[in-house]
């Protein structure tokens, strides 16, 4: 008789504030002891783009029992604030101006790449002590462009983005090298060069991802062709992919520079 394997899933679905633990016994007759396991609660993730409007919204609903409210904020880059308020309209406000309180939420005005970090509300009503976190992520979105580099190799750049953007080229090749470069400002640039042999004449494209852009950017261009110095009355050699052809240069050829097609 065929013995049936099982599988137990069980969602915790509890309002658990970020931050705190939450852990799980399993049980079985093949345990000595319990399983135990623990997780941390993450906190929030919000994301804006540098220069709008960031909004902070305090889940917990405080009804007519408020007896004091709190917004910690601790950023990357700059000292920890804090905006804090009682029923006794009592208040303390050592954050910047571009940070307002509005009842139950924050506004972070012209976002900043330094206002990135850790965004807490906390209140007290008769019920208890209540605690949200958020991560606040302040995304810059990269400026792009697609060139032949001086030694003749398309390369791809996305400068000045947050976070790193992602190069990908069509069509594919093993012979992409990428770099990744940070400024002071916490900026990323990164340049994607290829490398794969190409016949002049043909195409190649950039695809360049970042959270910030709705669709991926796409650059296309077109490999140039090969700049050759000739003397008429001779023979032009012109080698181009895995082929190596020689073309005659007619006597009445005047021109200081000419295209070739040659097969």
């Amino acid at each position: 008789m065929e013995q049936k394997m099982w599988i137990v899933i069980s969602i915790y679905r509890a309002q658990i504030i970020p931050g705190r633990e939450v852990t799980c016994n399993v049980s079985h007759p093949t345990f000595t002891h319990p399983q135990i396991l623990t997780i941390v609660i993450p906190d929030l993730l919000v994301s804006v783009l540098a220069g709008s409007t960031g909004l902070l919204h305090c889940p917990h609903n405080p009804g007519d029992t408020l007896i004091m409210m709190t917004w910690w904020i601790h950023c990357l880059y700059k000292p920890p604030c804090l905006i804090s308020v009682t029923t006794e309209n009592r208040s303390f406000n050592n954050c910047s101006e571009r940070i307002i309180r509005e009842n139950l939420s924050l506004k972070i005005l012209k976002t900043q790449i330094t206002d990135t970090g850790k965004y807490s509300c906390g209140m007290v009503n008769a019920h208890g002590t209540f605690q949200t976190s958020f991560m606040l992520h302040v995304l810059v979105p990269p400026s792009v462009s697609l060139t032949i580099n001086p030694a003749g190799f398309p390369e791809c750049w996305a400068v000045s983005g947050i976070p790193d953007p992602e190069i990908s080229w069509i069509p594919e090749s093993d012979t992409v090298t990428t770099r990744k470069e940070t400024a002071p400002d916490t900026t990323w640039t990164v340049i994607s060069t290829y490398r794969a042999q190409i016949i002049p004449g043909r195409e190649v494209t950039c695809n360049v991802s970042h959270p910030t852009f709705t669709h991926p950017q796409i650059l296309t261009i077109v490999i140039p062709g090969m700049w050759v110095s000739i003397r008429t009355d001779s023979w032009l050699q012109i080698s181009a992919s895995d082929r190596i052809q020689k073309c005659p240069i007619r006597k009445d050829f005047r021109s200081v520079t000419k295209s070739f097609l040659c097969f």
